[in-house]
């Protein structure tokens, strides 16, 4: 099972960042482990459960630390640049 998860969020992450903006990711990853800690913590044992959340954490935050800070720091250029010319 953890394998299984493992695979599903490490994709979805890639997934989700080439789509959405770095703030939305991070909402996301905040509803999935509130969903998958809801979803899970109905069958799982506390320490198994503890497990899964830490491998999901993992693979929405961890695994993509670099591409979310470059995300992060492209889209404060973008922003401050389309200031720029409003300005």
């Amino acid at each position: 099972m953890l394998e299984e998860a493992a695979s599903y969020y490490s994709q979805l992450a890639l997934e989700l960042l080439c789509c959405i903006s770095y703030a939305d990711f991070i909402r996301k990853v905040v509803w999935l482990l509130i969903q998958e800690q809801e979803r899970a913590g109905q069958y799982l044992k506390q320490a198994s459960l503890e497990k899964l959340l830490e491998i999901v954490k993992w693979k929405l935050m961890g695994e993509t630390t670099q591409v979310l800070i470059q995300k992060q720091k492209s889209e404060s250029r973008d922003t401050a640049t389309y200031q720029d010319l409003l300005s």
